[in-house]
């Protein structure tokens, strides 16, 4: 039942995001939801384990991933921060809020860009943005109004 309410509310999201050259991804396993422009064309096989789907553009210079995960260490946001910073990467940027935050930075010549909310209970939902870092005033945009799409869809039961 939790699934069909999902897809549900996800397909209701979806019509509102196509009007614009703009698709939604949900994810049926946590719950976690997000629109994508549609240039992001080429989509990875699913994980077996579920918690999310990769795009690429059709060229490869950009890849985006929508994800969920479980706080089960019920970490804070600063805890959480740094279990997902990567070695090699030249973070210049870092905000959060109480339950949210930002992470971005440089690795050669690719910016990295990690958004994540916490969801109700111990469920994290994020989206990871890679591209190249000369293109990073186009990719502005788009940075922007996927932070401000990504959610994770409830049901109380």
């Amino acid at each position: 039942m939790r699934t069909a309410i999902l897809v549900f509310g996800a397909l209701m999201i979806a019509s509102a995001a196509s009007a614009d050259g703009w698709n939604t991804y949900a994810n049926p396993r946590f719950g976690v939801a997000a629109d994508y422009p549609a240039i992001f064309s080429m989509r990875d096989p699913e994980p077996d384990n579920g918690d999310g789907q990769t795009f690429h553009t059709p060229g490869g210079d950009a890849t985006l991933t929508i994800f969920g995960s479980y706080n089960a260490n019920n970490q804070s946001v600063s805890g959480l921060i740094q279990s997902y910073k990567t070695a090699g990467v030249n973070y210049t940027y870092s905000t959060a809020g109480r339950n949210w935050f930002v992470l971005s930075g440089k690795k050669d010549r690719r910016i990295g860009y990690l958004r994540c909310n916490f969801g109700p209970s111990d469920v994290v939902g994020c989206f990871k943005l890679e591209y190249l870092a000369e293109d990073a005033a186009e990719w502005a945009p788009v940075v922007e109004r996927l932070g401000r799409s990504l959610r994770i869809l409830t049901v109380r039961q």
